[in-house]
């Protein structure tokens, strides 16, 4: 399982016109670890995920939590899921308890800590029904999914002017399961 998830952070991944992308590798490579019911599954979560929870995950960092029109540095992002809620708790984590006015206008209350919660029917309906390893490797692909939001949306989206590099947690109930690094090149 392990040569699943570095082959996962090996595949480069890249989008389309539009922001688009397929899953279609990853697919293969997680499905090859399934039994039939659970492949079944994954091919729905990646339908869903592709109609509609990739919407929530643009929104979420593009225009939501990651809505900067100046310049601001990020300490870290964290994505974890939670079991007991049946949710994926999303922050990012910013260097200063001061934040630009520019960039939290709009945002009461807005502070070091931004957060939001997706239900779990929004993004991957199966998620807590994979054995750990493969929720493991959908947390990964989602947290390439967000490092590609912020690496092609710093220099191709008007309100989203990230200063620094930085990791995103991948959690699974509190325990980091993966990292993944945002680069600025």
């Amino acid at each position: 399982m392990r040569r699943l998830l570095e082959d996962i952070k090996k595949r480069e991944f890249t989008t389309g016109a539009n922001f688009s992308y397929n899953l279609d590798r990853e697919f293969e490579l997680i499905s090859s670890n399934l039994n039939l019911i659970h492949r079944k599954y994954l091919d729905a979560d990646f339908t869903h995920f592709l109609d509609k929870g990739r919407v929530a995950v643009l929104n979420t960092f593009s225009g939501g939590i990651l809505f900067l029109k100046a310049p601001e540095a990020i300490e870290k992002v964290t994505i974890d899921s939670r079991s007991q809620s049946k949710h994926f708790h999303v922050s990012v984590l910013f260097m200063s308890e001061s934040r630009r006015p520019e960039n939290i206008k709009y945002k009461p209350g807005a502070g070091k800590d931004e957060t939001v919660q997706w239900s779990v029917e929004s993004i991957f309906p199966n998620f807590f029904e994979y054995p750990r390893e493969i929720q493991k490797a959908m947390l990964l692909i989602l947290g390439r999914i967000v490092k590609r939001i912020c690496e092609y949306g710093r220099t191709n989206f008007a309100y989203m002017k990230i200063e620094n590099e930085f990791d995103i947690e991948l959690l699974i109930d509190g325990q980091v399961v993966s990292e993944v690094q945002v680069e600025l090149n």
